[in-house]
């Protein structure tokens, strides 16, 4: 799960920020260039792509 609030996207799981630059970041990114809209302040689920830290 993961969560966009004011400090960025936050990986529930490991409760850390998704830095960019990273596998994580690109996936995301990705993700919301194909349309995808989380959000704010709403937990959501990504795709199975991104890899935790």
């Amino acid at each position: 799960m993961y969560l966009v609030d004011k400090d960025g996207v936050k990986n529930l799981n490991t409760n850390e920020l998704i830095e960019m630059g990273t596998q994580e970041w690109d996936v995301y990114k990705e993700w919301c260039e194909e349309g995808n809209q989380p959000e704010f302040g709403k937990p959501y689920t990504v795709p199975e792509l991104i890899v935790a830290k």
